[in-house]
């Protein structure tokens, strides 16, 4: 089972090197918020993830699902998220996989907030089948 966003977090900042003032102004939040945030008393936002993700180098996707609050999902939303939780965290000891990630970490922002775009409309179009049960939509259209 994968590690709380708020564990991931001060982790990560540790192994950056960087205390919490330090990474707080590299993201343009207070030290108290951050501080929250390492106490798990915050739910950062996605954007937020997002930026954190590209200040410690780090994967996104995992800094998404682990901020994700399964206690303040809706109940029809707390499966598919254990479901994506869990394939994300076999694939992410896939190689292939990492180098995928890698990858993606070195594109400049646009090409990255694109491939987003896609990934957020693969994941709202799954969401709207998992209700319809058709599962012949393309995404790309």
């Amino acid at each position: 089972m994968s590690m709380g966003f708020h564990v991931l977090l001060k982790e990560e900042r540790l192994k950056a090197g960087l205390k919490q003032n330090q990474l707080a102004g590299k993201l343009g939040v207070s030290s108290a918020y951050m501080a929250k945030l390492e106490k798990g008393g915050n739910t950062p936002s996605p954007d937020f993830v997002s930026r954190l993700a590209d200040v410690l180098n780090l994967d996104p996707v995992t800094l998404f699902l682990a901020s994700l609050d399964e206690g303040k999902l809706p109940d029809t939303m707390k499966v598919p998220v254990q479901r994506l939780k869990e394939e994300h965290e076999l694939l992410s000891q896939d190689e292939g996989f990492r180098r995928m990630i890698e990858n993606l970490q070195i594109l400049d922002e646009e090409s990255r907030s694109k491939i987003v775009e896609i990934m957020n409309r693969i994941l709202d179009l799954f969401l709207k089948n998992e209700k319809s049960g058709n599962h012949l939509i393309n995404p790309l259209e």
